[in-house]
């Protein structure tokens, strides 16, 4: 093995930049970092915990539709994108859509309507919609008065929610990665796509069968 590459030299490479840091923001142990020779002061320790993200298949007789929004400037170039899945995790259909210019959350409320308007047309009912947008979720459970931002987009969301029975979560990004691949796919493309099965981009295909691995977040 080539020794630059060797596991002690590069740990001990890591542990003197460490040293070297006046500026060092130490996320860990206190007396970790102080037996390391780092120069930590005990206002800057705090803790750190890891939790484990996993998507995971709906109910039986439900319908899993996750949705993503992206804005590339916020407000900025924006496109959403979601996916529907069964109980066993097939793909039933999916879309990818260039909106235009576009907020962060505007984006994001766009997905719900698109995803909605989807189920609708395919005649499914029992929908469970995953978001990694809180923001959204708060906004269609309690809209803010005189929002014309939002008004017509949160309230053609939610006579679709009055017409399928439907319920709305957050998730994590990392837990929503197929949708987050849709919507950016939409930017760089321009598209304005709805696949089905058999035509659903095979690079998205690719993250969906791997949505069952979890992935961790550090909070």
């Amino acid at each position: 093995m080539d020794k630059r590459f060797s596991h002690r030299r590069i740990v001990a490479q890591i542990i003197l930049s460490l040293q070297a840091s006046s500026s060092l923001s130490w996320r860990g142990d206190f007396s970790a970092g102080r037996k390391l020779g780092i120069r930590v002061k005990q206002g800057q320790h705090c803790t750190t915990r890891c939790i484990k993200v996993t998507w995971r298949v709906p109910d039986m007789g439900w319908f899993k539709l996750n949705i993503d929004g992206a804005s590339r400037g916020n407000p900025g170039l924006a496109g959403c994108g979601g996916v529907i899945r069964d109980t066993q995790a097939t793909i039933i259909a999916g879309f990818s859509t260039f909106i235009d210019v576009a907020s962060n959350v505007q984006a994001e409320l766009r997905a719900i309507l698109l995803g909605l308007e989807l189920c609708q047309s395919l005649h499914l009912e029992n929908i469970w919609i995953e978001t990694d947008s809180l923001t959204s979720i708060q906004l269609l459970a309690n809209p803010p008065p005189f929002s014309w931002v939002f008004q017509d987009v949160v309230l053609r969301i939610q006579w679709l929610m009055s017409q399928l029975r439907v319920k709305i979560s957050h998730i994590y990004r990392e837990g929503n990665a197929v949708a987050d691949f849709l919507a950016n796919m939409a930017i760089d493309k321009c598209l304005d796509s709805i696949f089905d099965n058999v035509s659903f981009p095979k690079q998205a295909a690719c993250l969906a069968s791997l949505d069952y691995l979890p992935s961790f977040r550090v909070l």
